[in-house]
C-alpha cells in the first residue's frame, strides 16, 4: 500500500506513529542516563578512576554511552522530521535505522550461530576481570563486581571455585581469621549478607562462624555453581521474552523505516508539484 496515494488523515496517523514511537525511545534513553546518575550519587560511587581503569567495564560504558546517543539522535530525527515533513530528515531517519536493524539482525544472528564462540569471549572477559580482583574489601571495579555477583547469585567463579587458582589474587597467599584462602569468602553463604553499598564500600565482614563454614572440611558454605553458567540459567529463563522483544523491536523498526520513506516521498513529491504549477510569469515576477 502506497502512502502517497493515501488521503491526508492516513498521512497523519503515519506521521504519529512515528513521532509515538520516537517519542518512547527518548523517554526510555533519557530514563536510562537518569538512574546511571541517580545510582552514582545514591551508592556514593566516588571511585570512578578504578571503573574507567577497569577494561572490561570502561568497553562495556562507552558502547553502552555510544548507543544511547545514537538512539537519542535517531530519535530526535523522526520526531523533527515528522513535524516537520521535511523529506531530508526524515530519509536520513530512515538510513540510520536501517542501519540499526542490520546490525541488531546480524549480531542476533551472530550470537545463534557462534553462541560457542560468544560463551569463550565472554569468559575470556570474565577471567581478565578476575586477574585485577585485589579482595573482599577493596573498591575497585573489579573487586566490587565479583563480590557482588558471587554473594548476590550465591556462585563461585567463571564455572567453579578452582578458577580462584590461576588469578594474581591467589598467587599474593590471601588468609583471613587463621584460614588460607582458596577463594574469596564472598563464594560462600554470609549470615548477614550485605548490602550493595556496604559492597562498594568494601565493608564485607564475615562471622566466625561464616569463616568456618566457608573454608573448613566439607566447606557447607561454598557456592557450586560457577557465575557463568548461574547467570546463563537466569538469562534462558527469560529467553522466550528476549526473542519475542528482538522480532517485536525488528518489525517495529521495519515499519516506521516504511513509513518515513513514504512520507519523505509524499513531501517531496508535494513539493515538486508545487514548484511545476508557477507559472513563467511568477518566476519573472521573482
Amino acid at each position: 500500500m502506497d502512502l502517497t496515494n493515501l488521503s491526508g488523515k492516513s498521512l497523519g496517523l503515519a506521521r504519529f506513529i512515528i513521532i509515538i514511537f520516537s517519542a518512547i525511545v527518548i523517554v526510555i534513553t533519557v530514563g536510562v542516563v537518569v538512574l546511571i546518575c541517580i545510582l552514582l550519587f545514591a551508592y556514593n560511587v566516588d571511585d570512578l578512576s578504578a571503573i574507567i581503569n577497569s577494561q572490561t567495564v570502561s568497553s562495556l560504558g562507552i558502547f553502552a554511552m555510544a548507543t544511547l546517543g545514537v538512539l537519542l539522535f535517531t530519535a530526535l530525527l523522526g520526531i523533527c522530521g515528522s513535524i516537520r515533513q521535511s523529506g531530508c530528515l526524515l530519509k536520513l531517519f530512515a538510513f540510520i535505522l536501517t542501519i540499526l536493524t542490520m546490525v541488531e539482525f546480524a549480531a542476533a544472528c551472530y550470537y545463534f550461530a557462534y553462541s560457542s564462540e560468544v560463551d569463550t569471549f565472554l569468559k575470556q572477559e570474565m577471567a581478565s576481570s578476575m586477574d585485577h580482583y585485589v579482595g573482599e574489601n577493596s573498591t575497585t571495579a573489579d573487586s566490587i563486581a565479583w563480590n557482588f555477583l558471587q554473594l548476590k547469585f550465591d556462585c563461585c567463579g567463571i564455572d567453579s571455585h578452582e578458577d580462584w587458582d590461576v588469578t594474581s589474587w591467589k598467587e599474593a597467599d590471601p588468609s583471613i581469621g587463621g584460614y588460607t584462602q582458596p577463594y574469596p569468602y564472598t563464594c560462600c553463604t554470609i549470615e548477614n549478607e550485605p548490602s550493595l553499598k556496604n559492597i562498594k564500600d568494601g565493608y564485607v565482614p564475615p562471622s566466625d562462624t561464616d569463616l568456618e563454614n566457608c573454608y573448613d572440611t566439607g566447606t557447607p558454605g561454598l557456592h557450586s555453581k560457577g557465575c557463568y553458567s548461574t547467570v546463563d540459567e537466569l538469562l534462558s529463563d527469560y529467553g522466550f521474552y528476549v526473542g519475542a522483544g528482538i522480532v517485536a523491536l525488528l518489525s517495529i523498526q521495519l515499519l516506521l523505516i516504511y513509513l518515513s520513506c513514504q512520507i519523505s516521498t509524499k513531501a517531496q513529491a508535494k513539493n515538486s508539484f508545487s514548484f511545476s504549477k508557477r507559472s513563467p510569469d511568477d518566476n519573472n515576477e521573482k
